[in-house]
């Protein structure tokens, strides 16, 4: 479960449900890369952790894992210690925790990166690239549950470190959390009309969208800004600050669903808008996003290398 936990952090879920052996789903093809993997679950990346290489492995030995879910919390999936992001977007927001029956917020005496860490990788996420204080994502109500926090950024869960339950702390100072992943894939849900950027990072990437039943990308055609904006708010950020066109962050495979798109910059889906099934494109042409997240004016653009 360790090394499944790994996998599944590093593919943007929450957590890991279960470990499979011998080929769970099939075996694989090619080359096996490595064997005797050992992790010890905080790890944000596979070749964090101690294997080797291949030794007498064969494909029916494959490895599997079954993840949970990345996404909102139903009131039936509140149990002690889970946490969640408000007022923010997808990636960050007010953290509130779920201690002794109900949710509350967390005082932000002591607050450092260490203890967004904490958080996000919870969230499913890689890291935290800041934690902010004094109720930046606007005040909570309800219980202060923890003041006073210490994680070392390596705990599973912020019930893990060390804090303190009596706080006199006000909710102008509920902590905040900014999350990102590193995976260069990102994506919320697998429905049909469901968007992610590859091949850049979280907020930046070649757009692709699922589409019967599959990946495909999307023609450069009329591709603008107004039609990247829908992209990024369909994967929870404010808006898009660039276009990119002509394969910017590298070709892909597979259809390209969509060509000519033309998207008013209100609707709330790229299917949403008009465009045509047919393309005479080809992956050279693939569209792009570039994301931006306002919680504080402040935004990350990736450039194609």
């Amino acid at each position: 479960m360790d090394d499944a936990r790994v996998v599944c952090r590093q593919l943007g879920f929450r957590d890991a449900i279960t470990a499979h052996g011998n080929a769970f789903f099939g075996e694989g093809e090619g080359p096996i890369h490595i064997s005797n993997v050992n992790c010890d679950g905080t790890e944000s990346f596979l070749k964090e952790c101690y294997s080797s290489l291949s030794d007498n492995c064969e494909h029916e030995a494959d490895a599997s894992v079954t993840c949970l879910p990345f996404g909102k919390l139903l009131p039936h999936q509140s149990e002690e210690g889970f946490v969640r992001l408000v007022g923010g977007n997808l990636t960050d927001g007010r953290v509130e925790i779920f201690f002794k029956g109900e949710w509350g917020t967390i005082c932000d005496d002591t607050w450092d990166i260490s203890e967004a860490t904490v958080v996000c990788r919870q969230l499913g996420f890689t890291g935290a690239s800041s934690a902010p204080r004094k109720a930046a994502f606007g005040e909570g109500k309800g219980p202060i549950h923890l003041d006073t926090l210490e994680c070392s950024g390596n705990e599973l869960s912020l019930l893990d470190c060390e804090y303190k339950q009596k706080s006199n702390c006000m909710h102008n100072e509920d902590a905040g959390v900014e999350c990102f992943n590193s995976t260069g894939v990102y994506f919320l849900t697998l429905d049909e009309g469901s968007v992610r950027l590859v091949g850049g990072h979280d907020m930046a990437g070649r757009v692709e969208i699922y589409k019967d039943n599959q990946w495909g990308t999307v023609c450069d055609d009329d591709w603008d800004l107004s039609d990247a904006t829908i992209v990024c708010r369909q994967l929870g950020f404010k808006d898009a600050i660039s276009a990119p066109r002509k394969a910017a962050f590298g070709e892909g495979v597979g259809p390209i669903h969509l060509d000519s798109v033309k998207c008013s910059g209100n609707e709330e889906s790229l299917l949403d808008c008009e465009y045509k099934r047919d393309a005479d494109c080809t992956h050279s042409e693939d569209a792009s996003a570039t994301c931006r997240n306002v919680s504080y004016g402040k935004y990350f653009e990736i450039r194609p290398s």
